[in-house]
Parts: structure tokens; sequence; C-alpha cells
């Protein structure tokens, strides 16, 4: 099964659903499910400090519980990819197809918007950035988690990678 490398508190958070979009310099034709292996490497204080201010309660209970180092280098379970679209800074009427836009809500918190383009109307789904919602980079869309019961270790690698169950 193919894996991707995810850093801590993003891959527990992928698990649980709270972060949908995970953002990447590269995108990927991959589609349909993936292991999402927890990295050695966790995110830096000031990251961790800015998302915790940034999301709801629930959000960044989980976020504390994620940075524990009981994840680190274990794959946690499967998702599926089901869309990489590339960011950008505004919605651009000149461009066919769907992609992301950054942009900032009302108190000064940045959202990621996926934006769909149809015949008469764009509308968009918004979720604090939880990555490097960069424009020029590209973010892949996870949905449906499926948490294992028992997380299995296992050594990570960049990009994707091969998991031998």
């Amino acid at each position: 099964m193919k894996a991707l490398t995810v850093r801590r508190p993003w891959a527990p958070l992928v698990m649980t659903g709270h972060k949908w979009i995970e953002t990447r310099p590269m995108r990927t034709r991959h589609r349909g499910p993936i292991a999402i292996h927890c990295g050695q490497t966790a995110a830096t204080n000031e990251q961790v400090d800015r998302l915790l201010s940034a999301v709801a309660p629930s959000v960044a209970v989980a976020a504390t519980l994620a940075t524990s180092a009981q994840y680190a280098g274990k794959v946690l379970g499967t998702v599926d990819i089901v869309a990489c679209l590339p960011i950008r800074d505004s919605m651009d009427p000149d461009t066919d197809g769907d992609y992301i836009i950054t942009d900032t809500l009302h108190n000064d918190r940045p959202t990621v918007g996926l934006a769909f383009r149809g015949d008469e109307s764009v509308g968009v789904l918004s979720q604090v950035p939880l990555g490097d919602s960069t424009p020029g980079r590209w973010a892949w869309i996870l949905v449906n988690p499926q948490p294992l019961e028992h997380p299995v270790r296992a050594r990570g690698m960049q990009g994707i990678w091969e998991w031998d169950q």
C-alpha cells in the first residue's frame, strides 16, 4: 500500500478528520487509499503555537494531544486522496477547473478555501491552514480517515512510498 509521512501534530489531526487538506510543494496523481505515517520530526514550537491560537478549543485539545511522541514513527491509519489542487492567492476568473485559494477571514484568522468552479457561482469551504498554504504549493484533499486500532511502527520516507503491511 502507498504511504505518506506527515509531521506531528498534523498526522494525528488527519486521522481525527480535523485536517483534510495536506499541502505539499509537488502535485500527486495518486487517488484512493493511502496510509498516513506520523513522522519522527514534529512541527516547530512556533507552528504549534500558531495552530493553538488560531483554532477552536476542541481542535486545540486534539492538537495538543497529537504533539505527544506516542505517534512518532507509526502508521496511524488510512485516508483517501480525492483531489490535488493548486494553491493560489486569489480567485482567477480566467482559470478553468478547481483550485485552492488562500484568504483571511474577519478576525485576521487565515483560512484555506476550496473554490468550486461552476456555471454561475463559486462556493468556498474553509479550513484553518494546518500546514503551509503558500501560493504555488499543492493541496491534497483527504477524506474518509480510517484510524488503526493499534498504530504500526514503520520507517517513513519523503514523498509517497510503499508500505509493506
